[in-house]
């Protein structure tokens, strides 16, 4: 979102506000604005007017981004199924073109490479589903690790523009 989505982010706020019954503040509408900066103002409205049909109480800043990226086990069960086709698709004697690096992290290190998964990745039961837990429990390990070295940036509001808005809300 850029300065310019302020105004419908803020309506946005308000209407959940008057709908969940709660407070919105001008230090709220900013914390949330600053939260979901990083995306689509479109998403974002998108994400709010499902809030009011599917949430019961008002959504957290992590609720709204969900609704707009889908939930951390969404992204794992996708990515476990994208390498189940890759396997099916490309076959141990090719080179798989993953998605991103955690879903290439994750698969690889199941078996220990590529040829090894493929050879050894079994095509259904429990041996299968302990494969899947062990592939989405390392995926959002690694998806995780690569948020957190993404968010390494300067923060969007500083100390200093937290305290101007302080100042005029007392």
């Amino acid at each position: 979102m850029t300065a310019d989505d302020r105004a419908a982010f803020g309506a946005l706020m308000f209407m959940l506000g008057d709908t969940f019954g709660e407070p919105v503040t001008d230090i709220r509408i900013e914390a949330y604005f600053s939260a979901l900066s990083d995306l689509h103002v479109e998403s974002v409205l998108g994400a709010g007017q499902r809030a009011i049909r599917e949430c019961r109480f008002f959504p957290r800043p992590v609720e709204l981004r969900e609704l707009v990226t889908g939930s951390g086990d969404d992204a794992a069960e996708l990515a476990w199924n994208e390498v189940r086709r890759l396997v099916r698709r490309v076959g141990y004697m090719g080179s798989p073109t993953f998605p991103d690096e955690p879903t290439r992290r994750a698969a690889l290190e199941i078996y220990g490479g590529w040829v090894a998964l493929c050879s050894s990745l079994p095509c259904e039961g429990p041996e299968l589903l302990g494969a899947r837990k062990a592939f989405i429990a390392n995926y959002k390990a690694y998806a995780s690790r690569e948020r957190r070295e993404q968010e390494l940036l300067p923060p969007a509001v500083t100390l200093k523009q937290l305290n101007a808005i302080r100042s005029e809300h007392p």
